[in-house]
């Protein structure tokens, strides 16, 4: 059979395989966030306090994610890759419906980390099958249509739990066909689930592509904490600023719905309207300048335009924290949460950018796996952790845009501050590669610009 080649000399079925993969994302982004849709119910029907609210939605989740990904990264490795992802879909979505069936607390935390452990595997084999099957000049691109699926998945949860809060009766409570009565937010967890069926099949289905040969770095991974300690000062610079960023794009995604419920008396279908529609915009807003600035920063010799770029960028949010204080109303608070959704989502297609640009290249899937570990398993984590215990110790739950306002500003003058040091650090640092090297890459970008258009 002759296989369908478009007209940039990439295979039909390979675009098809990637926006394939960019819908499991959207998925696993659903199956993350509609916690915090329905979180005022959950809140309610389990007598949780705020802390324990934080924890379920930071470190329950985010620290089996990170924890995960080593070895889910060595099954993709050494395994089909298709079968391991399809294998995880259906894991994380069983353990979706089990976060809807939960009677306690305590079920409760262990069914979203198994949601964090299951995604873990998604990301890692999504973006090595990506490097198999498009050139170089096209990795930006299919990089990019994946990484839609953040914003996309966002304003999915939020129709979602919208719909079926909305459904609810004065109660709560959701009557079913033959099964009965239900609390309505437990049956948003099932119908966020279900579709994890068809994204496990599908890719039980697909055709593992064929893995580009090249050497492994099988070296001991003390290796990369050698060099932490040697050279890495910047590293570590730079992973604390990185995790103070993924904190804030987690408090406020987690912690929103909540502010508009308590603070502003809005109704769950209100909150998922606003929310949804912002976070679609401000996220796919940001991911397109974020990619437009980092394909741009890769013709750089200096790390000086990045550095200044995302110091800038993490002044903005400080100037955003600091509003947050003093919103005076609904309407003004959601311009705040779509800007901010548009800026730390820029950042977070700069920083794996940067990252790149100062680690050696033998080094750079083992960093990458500290950073994972450091954002996902800390950052994600300690935002919307600290919210809720600063709201449950320190304020009041009448006082939950404070709590987010201080923790906002909190992480913000720790993200700005860092970048600053960074940019001392590294003011004119190229990539790390040889002279010749990193001109040769110079002159290869300039004949293959990334065209992150979709046509």
């Amino acid at each position: 059979m002759t296989e369908v080649i478009t007209s940039r000399g990439v295979r039909r079925r390979d675009w098809i395989l990637i926006f394939f993969l960019a819908f499991a994302y959207v998925l696993s982004g659903v199956d993350r966030q509609i916690l915090a849709f329905v979180a005022p119910a959950v809140k309610s029907d389990l007598a949780l306090t705020d802390l324990q609210l934080g924890l379920l939605q930071g470190f329950a989740f985010s620290l089996f994610y990170a924890v995960a990904g080593m070895p889910m990264g060595v099954l993709i490795d050494r395994f089909s890759r298709t079968k391991v992802m399809g294998a995880a879909v259906a894991f994380w979505s069983a353990m979706t419906l089990g976060c809807g069936l939960a009677p306690s607390l305590a079920l409760l935390a262990v069914a979203r980390m198994g949601v964090g452990a299951g995604e873990a595997a998604l990301t890692p084999g999504a973006y090595s099958m990506m490097a198999d099957v498009f050139p170089r000049r096209l990795l930006g691109r299919a990089s990019m249509i994946y990484a839609l699926g953040a914003p996309v998945s966002v304003a999915v949860a939020a129709a979602i739990s919208g719909w079926v809060l909305a459904a609810g009766n004065a109660d709560g409570r959701l009557a079913l066909p033959v099964i009965g009565n239900f609390a309505a937010w437990r049956v948003a967890f099932a119908v966020a689930a279900l579709p994890g069926i068809v994204v496990s099949v599908g890719l039980f289905l697909l055709r593992d592509p064929t893995r580009k040969g090249g050497h492994v770095d099988k070296t001991s991974s003390s290796r990369l904490f050698t060099f932490l300690a040697g050279r890495g000062r910047s590293h570590l610079v730079f992973a604390l600023a990185s995790t103070a960023v993924v904190g804030i794009h987690y408090a406020v995604s987690a912690w929103s719905p909540i502010v508009l419920s308590r603070s502003f008396d809005w109704s769950p279908m209100q909150v998922a309207s606003a929310l949804g529609s912002v976070g679609l915009a401000g996220g796919t807003l940001g991911c397109l300048m974020g990619g437009f600035i980092a394909e741009r920063a890769l013709r750089q010799a200096s790390t000086r335009p990045l550095t200044a770029t995302m110091t800038v960028m993490g002044t903005a949010l400080l100037v955003l924290a600091i509003a947050c204080l003093a919103i005076p109303n609904a309407v003004s608070f959601i311009a705040l949460v779509g800007t901010a959704a548009t800026i730390t989502s820029m950042m977070l297609m700069l920083m794996p950018t940067f990252l790149q640009t100062i680690t050696p290249p033998a080094l750079r899937g083992r960093m990458t796996g500290f950073f994972m570990f450091a954002n996902v398993g800390i950052g994600a984590g300690v935002g919307p952790t600290l919210v809720g215990a600063v709201s449950g110790h320190l304020l009041s739950s009448a006082q939950i845009l404070s709590s987010l306002g201080s923790v906002f500003i909190a992480l913000s003058l720790v993200s700005v501050g860092a970048f600053a040091v960074l940019h001392r650090l590294l003011p004119a640092t190229v990539s790390i590669q040889s002279p010749e090297a990193a001109a040769r890459d110079r002159d290869v970008a300039s004949t293959e610009r990334i065209d992150l258009s979709v046509r």
